[in-house]
């Protein structure tokens, strides 16, 4: 009997503390903050602190201005890549996203046909704004007959700049001999002659043959080396640019991925080149949107090189890392830690 009075007491004790003890209440909602590392570059919206309610959906689009593109999206301190937009899906925490943005890249592809040269001749990569002069030298015994630029015709220059890059754009020059120099007709070594003029009814002088015959094999030849190089600038356009490097920038490696303020980090990636030509490829390395290091790597066709930068670890946080379109993350943790 005693010992049922005793569970009885203990029940209702348990009981007792149970309805006094106070039960937390789920949030109503929570926030999102939302921001960009450079702001003079684009735009994340919604931005700032965003209040959303538990349970609900919440989407922020990247949008960068132009001449620049999406580098990375860090979402609570974890890297993204290049996206444009991320939805919080029943947001059930705070959260914080940011953005950060680089320069968009262009090509140039710089052509010529025999008899000359055209410097730098290779595809090259610039990035948005940069400008870029081409050097056009025949050989001896040859002049410019044409340069074309995006298709269109600019004479016979020596030289053409790109400024300004914002697009990709292809230059093709084309050479031909020279033309030689023959005495006028009725000339001679003391000057022109001073014989009576031809009769009236003398038949006219004739073209030499063989002369003819050369100026129409030369003028067919022309016309068939500009048809080639226009088929050949149609097949790059197209995505195969026989004859040229092609590069592939992979295999990101940051080492160590984790380390201490006042360290040193390497960040290395490969770039291919399975092209049918050797060419020169520019390498930029981005820390958070801000350039850090640049490099330009000439690799043979059908090979391949690392290339490396050395990153100083200033002060604690997690950092967005960028080569090309390939995205990391890097983390510095105090050095007294």
């Amino acid at each position: 009997m005693k010992l049922s009075l005793r569970l009885v007491a203990a029940g209702l004790l348990l009981a007792l503390v149970a309805s006094s003890t106070p039960v937390q209440a789920q949030p109503a909602s929570f926030t999102i903050t939302a921001g960009v590392d450079n702001p003079e570059h684009g735009i994340i919206a919604p931005s700032g602190v965003v209040e959303v309610a538990a349970s609900n959906n919440q989407t922020f689009v990247v949008t960068a201005n132009p001449g620049y593109k999406v580098a990375y999206l860090m979402v609570d301190g974890k890297n993204q890549g290049a996206k444009d937009t991320f939805t919080f899906s029943s947001v059930a925490a705070n959260h914080t996203i940011k953005a950060g943005f680089s320069l968009m890249t262009y090509t140039i592809d710089a052509t010529s046909g025999p008899n000359g040269t055209i410097s730098p001749q290779s595809l090259q990569q610039f990035e948005s704004g940069d400008n870029q002069t081409y050097t056009i030298t025949p050989n001896a015994g040859y002049e410019i007959s044409d340069v074309r630029v995006d298709g269109s015709p600019q004479g016979q220059t020596s030289s053409y700049t790109f400024t300004n890059i914002q697009r990709d754009h292809t230059i093709i020059v084309f050479f031909s001999a020279l033309n030689q120099a023959s005495a006028p007709l009725g000339s001679g070594p003391s000057g022109p002659s001073t014989s009576a003029a031809a009769p009236p009814n003398s038949p006219a002088p004739s073209v030499d043959r063989t002369l003819l015959l050369v100026i129409i094999a030369a003028v067919v030849a022309a016309l068939a080396l500009s048809a080639a190089l226009v088929i050949q600038i149609l097949q790059r356009r197209r995505g195969s640019k026989p004859g040229l490097p092609a590069f592939t920038v992979k295999d990101l490696e940051i080492s160590p991925k984790e380390l201490r303020a006042g360290s040193r980090a390497t960040v290395a990636v490969t770039v291919a080149n399975h092209g049918a030509h050797a060419g020169t490829f520019k390498i930029t390395l981005r820390i958070d949107g801000i350039t850090k290091g640049a490099k330009e790597v000439t690799v043979a066709r059908g090979t391949s090189d690392r290339v490396e930068f050395t990153v100083p670890a200033t002060e604690p946080g997690s950092f967005a890392v960028n080569v090309g379109d390939l995205a990391g993350t890097l983390t510095v943790v105090d050095a007294q830690s």
